[in-house]
């Protein structure tokens, strides 16, 4: 279950994270729990008609090289197709994020 800090890290986190997913999609629901340090996003891809689950497990956001990235320990995704992907294609494990989904996250995890 979510306490209230998760609630609204979650709520204020999910308009920056929707705009980010927009062009591949429509951001359905958007969960942190930061006690567990797990993320649950749910997303309705463009064309598709069933939506996609990610679970992150171990996120934080680190800086490096004058940017922020948003690191993991493990990811699953519904679709095992797209978690093979994600380890293929993104050594390891950190993605550059906006500054204000950084400031957002940061706190939240």
């Amino acid at each position: 279950m979510l306490d209230l800090k998760d609630m609204a890290m979650s709520a204020l986190a999910a308009p920056v994270l929707g705009k980010y997913i927009q062009p591949y999609g429509k951001l359905e629901a958007l969960n942190i729990n930061s006690a567990q340090k797990r993320i649950v996003i749910q997303v309705l891809p463009k064309g598709e008609e069933r939506s996609i689950t990610l679970t992150v497990c171990g996120g934080a956001i680190i800086s490096a090289e004058g940017k922020q990235f948003f690191t993991w320990e493990s990811a699953v995704v519904s679709r095992p197709w797209i978690e093979q992907l994600a380890k293929d294609f993104l050594p390891g494990k950190r993605i550059v994020v906006p500054a204000a989904a950084a400031a957002i996250l940061s706190k939240a995890l």
